[in-house]
């Protein structure tokens, strides 16, 4: 190996060429991640997933009538307020309840399509606090820590709802994630429901969306849809108290009229016009 110059130009390659590879070649093999001892090694690169998927931040979307830019302008400004800026906008179809149910069924399958928890917003919502992204984020990990299989988080968890609860006695299912809940930082605790009313502000997962599509049609006002499938034991609901959302004004006012208000002579709902309702839903 003394005459490494030589040989190299015997092999066609340029006298100055060869002295160099040959310098390479004898010097010491150094390793590409060798760090000194003073040096810090460089972050890591970021997650390619999206935060949501991390489990970090919840996916959001808010339902805005395309005529009800008022709400839309008062959502762009109350959102970032409570650390949920980068909800999403999606285009409710009309004021009418079989199409307030679809916008809620488009949002089901892409929940159920997307295997991430996704937080559900209307436009008429008002919020408690400032912490409520934050809050989001301890009750997902409550949740999603107490039962790791994503199959289990049979879960639709109300930010806040009129609603009947179960104070005293919860099932089984529910005292696991309501345990959990207790152990964040979230100053509202978690209360089992038997039957809610509205659906301004809820955090569905996946599991429940699959339960909820496999349901349909919805025959029903979107409450009275989610609260069967408490009432029959299929998806468990639960509800922050304090509430961390209210809907403004739920009585009077609203696009879409209460369903403990509502009656189906009245509204027209007859029985063949909700079965053709339901088909478009499916």
């Amino acid at each position: 190996m003394s005459d490494l110059p030589g040989m190299l130009a015997e092999l066609g390659i340029a006298r100055a060429d060869a002295a160099r590879l040959a310098a390479a070649l004898r010097a010491p093999a150094t390793s590409p991640t060798a760090v000194a001892p003073d040096q810090t090694p460089p972050p890591p690169p970021p997650p390619s997933l999206p935060l949501h998927a991390l489990g970090r931040v919840p996916a959001a979307v808010y339902i805005n009538l395309a005529s009800r830019t008022d709400r839309r302008r008062a959502m762009e400004a109350a959102l970032p307020a409570v650390g949920l800026g980068h909800a999403e906008r999606f285009e409710a179809l009309t004021t009418a309840p079989p199409s307030c149910a679809a916008s809620h069924v488009a949002l089901w399958r892409r929940c159920a399509a997307s295997e991430a928890p996704l937080l559900i917003l209307e436009d008429d919502v008002s919020f408690g606090t400032p912490e409520v992204d934050a809050s989001c984020r301890a009750l997902m990990r409550a949740v999603e820590g107490a039962s790791e299989l994503p199959a289990e988080r049979l879960v639709v968890l109300f930010l806040g709802a009129e609603a009947t609860v179960r104070e005293s006695a919860p099932s089984l299912r529910a005292k696991v994630w309501i345990w959990a809940a207790r152990a964040t930082s979230v100053t509202s605790e978690l209360l089992e429901v038997t039957w809610a009313w509205q659906t301004h502000a809820y955090l569905l997962w996946p599991a429940a969306a699959r339960v909820l599509l496999a349901g349909l049609p919805v025959d029903a006002p979107v409450d009275v849809y989610l609260s069967r499938h408490f009432h029959e034991g299929k998806l468990c609901g639960l509800v922050a108290r304090p509430h961390l959302a209210k809907q403004h004004d739920p009585y009077r006012g609203g696009d879409v009229e209460h369903s403990s208000l509502q009656d189906r002579a009245r509204m027209g709902l007859s029985n063949r016009l909700a079965a053709e309702t339901a088909a478009g839903l499916r």
